[in-house]
């Protein structure tokens, strides 16, 4: 995999201590997308040696439990099953139950996957846009603010977890192809996003396609307009924090009136990058103000990155204040 070489000079490198780094093991693996159950059991095996538990054997499959390392008691499951040769499930769930996504298995396909204590980000490297087969999925817990500016109250959220990929049959928006808004209408967006404060009742905490506004995340802006691209003086891009936000469950579906999307939280060890510095699709890029490297996990988009931090360690992570 070719490196691209990043280097923020001058005021644009500056310590960011607000970024969401878990601190656990990180793990970037190959993939075997032969059969469903050698991408299956190497997706326990990678998630298992990033912290995550299993807690039942199912029929051709386990289940898997990630806690958040915040130490906030958020936790989530996985059910891992391939019922047939050629098609693994991967599904969320806790208080309620997620999106059931799909991964296509057979002759010739390899996956991917970045990983850490609570989230995963499993694609094919060699596919340039949704597939209707399921070529991506990614989700977990967010990094959640120590105090939400959102919420008056105070009351931090006691489970909160996501899930999107694509999968569906005229394919499907995904952090892949489109971080910011990327709802297409019911049944178009293969996503779900639960969010529970204590004492509020869990009906309709569990949001999903048709539902409300997509999960998304977030760049320079929402709706149609999406990101600038924008980029500083000397045409360094701007580095971000990833937040995912999405809207609250709306009965009568689309278009949604007076259910915005809300920030639920940051997606760990990651980063957005600004621009179009990134033309090749999936990449190694190297951050030369610290020695990490991270992995370009969308398309080689035309306005910004989503940036996974691989492991290796590094110095402190530096990018570049965008306020």
């Amino acid at each position: 995999m070719a490196v691209a070489r990043l280097y923020l000079t001058g005021d644009n490198a500056h310590m960011l201590p607000n970024w969401a780094l878990s601190g656990g093991t990180l793990i970037f693996e190959q993939l075997v997308g032969t059969s469903s159950s050698a991408l299956g059991v190497g997706i326990i095996s990678a998630l298992e040696a990033a912290g995550w538990i299993q807690t039942a054997t199912l029929t051709n499959g386990a289940t898997l439990q990630a806690t958040s390392p915040q130490g906030n008691g958020l936790t989530v499951f996985i059910d891992l099953v391939w019922t047939n040769a050629s098609q693994l499930t991967l599904q969320l769930h806790n208080t309620a139950t997620g999106y059931l996504n799909i991964l296509a298995c057979g002759a010739g396909l390899a996956y991917q996957i970045v990983c850490g204590p609570c989230q995963f980000f499993i694609s094919q490297p060699t596919v340039t846009g949704p597939s209707g087969t399921g070529s991506s999925v990614a989700g977990g817990i967010p990094y959640i603010a120590p105090t939400d500016p959102v919420y008056g109250d105070g009351a931090l959220p006691d489970e909160c977890w996501w899930s999107v990929g694509d999968g569906v049959v005229y394919g499907s928006y995904s952090f892949r192809n489109a971080l910011g808004y990327m709802d297409q209408g019911a049944g178009q967006n293969t996503w779900c996003g639960y969010f529970h404060r204590p004492g509020e009742p869990t009906t309709h905490a569990l949001v999903t396609a048709g539902q409300g506004v997509a999960l998304m995340c977030l760049e320079l802006g929402i709706g149609s307009t999406l990101v600038t691209g924008m980029r500083y003086g000397n045409f360094e891009p701007i580095l971000y924090e990833p937040l995912l936000a999405w809207g609250d469950y709306c009965a009568a579906g689309t278009p949604y009136t007076g259910y915005p999307p809300k920030v639920r939280g940051q997606i760990w060890d990651s980063c957005i990058i600004s621009g179009a510095q990134i033309s090749t699709g999936e990449q190694a890029i190297l951050l030369l103000n610290n020695g990490t490297t991270w992995l370009s996990y969308t398309l080689g988009g035309a306005l910004a990155n989503l940036c996974l931090l691989l492991p290796g360690g590094g110095g402190p992570q530096f990018g570049n204040l965008a306020y």
